[in-house]
């Protein structure tokens, strides 16, 4: 399971914010995708 975090806050994952996750035998691959972002999108992302 991967968590993404927007400057240190979970990040909520509803709107025009996605994640993506793959897992297969080589490990786990997670992608963030931002839709029409917005200043309010802007920060530090982790996860």
């Amino acid at each position: 399971m991967v968590f993404w975090y927007h400057n240190l806050d979970i990040l909520d994952y509803e709107g025009n914010v996605k994640i993506l996750t793959q897992e297969d035998h080589q490990g786990t691959l997670s992608r963030l995708i931002i839709e029409k972002a917005t200043p309010k999108h802007s920060g530090n992302y982790t996860c």
